[in-house]
């Protein structure tokens, strides 16, 4: 079974018929624009699913890395998905939930970092630019992968596990790829800005290695070519 219609939840269709797992992708998914309103109606919604599940059941659950930030953490988005988090723990027999960074598909939010900066970059639009801070970027294909592969496998059960990219780049250097790419000029001023985060992914590395996960240096430029240019998402 799946919950939600967005990126995550398309992404896992797979599953949307399979009566032993219950993928839930609904709710609060952006970080910029979360309000107490939305909090209360994923919770809502999260309860409703868990008291549906009976102890063979598999819930899984997508947080977000960026908890680990010491600077983020007391935000109401954080808050939030940390709250999820110990809900599931208490009422969840049998449960996986794994925090995510951020995750580029062809399901287009503008709400998001990395669409938020092709929008810009191709409008040629001003913004600003936290100069210095840190992002991880994953492919949801690979995000698909890794958490397909740990639910057949039956491996990290009753945990919390990061899926990510094994190296982070600057926002500085996500703009330079896009921009690049679509042979564009950028209009932007500098924020200094650093609310850099540590995010273990060790226990995943021997499953990425199976998998043969090639996050090199090319990765963010294969992301870029792969979303922002010949699909011409941004309108």
């Amino acid at each position: 079974m799946v919950i939600g219609n967005g990126l995550m939840a398309q992404a896992f269709y797979r599953h949307m018929n399979d009566d032993n797992i219950l993928i839930f992708a609904s709710g609060v998914s952006s970080s910029k624009f979360c309000t107490a309103y939305d909090c209360a109606r994923e919770e809502a919604l999260l309860r409703k699913s868990l008291d549906k599940c009976d102890d063979n059941i598999l819930f899984v659950y997508f947080s977000s890395c960026s908890i680990a930030s010491s600077n983020l953490v007391s935000d109401i988005y954080h808050t939030h998905k940390k709250k999820m988090e110990e809900i599931i723990q208490m009422n969840a027999k049998r449960y996986a939930i794994f925090r995510l960074p951020n995750v580029v598909g062809s399901v287009v939010n503008l709400d998001t970092l990395f669409y938020y900066l092709v929008d810009k970059v191709k409008r040629q639009e001003a913004f600003e630019l936290w100069s210095g801070a840190k992002r991880n970027i994953i492919d949801i294909d690979d995000v698909v992968n890794i958490v397909n592969n740990i639910i057949d496998d039956n491996i990290f059960i009753n945990e919390i596990t990061n899926v990510a990219n094994l190296n982070d780049v600057t926002v500085d250097e996500i703009v330079y790829e896009i921009a690049k790419h679509l042979g564009a000029d950028v209009k932007y001023s500098k924020i200094e800005y650093n609310d850099n985060y540590f995010i273990d992914t060790t226990k995943v590395h021997p499953l990425f290695d199976r998998l043969g996960l090639n996050f090199n240096a090319n990765y963010l430029e294969r992301i870029v070519k792969k979303y922002c240019g010949s699909l011409n998402l941004i309108k």
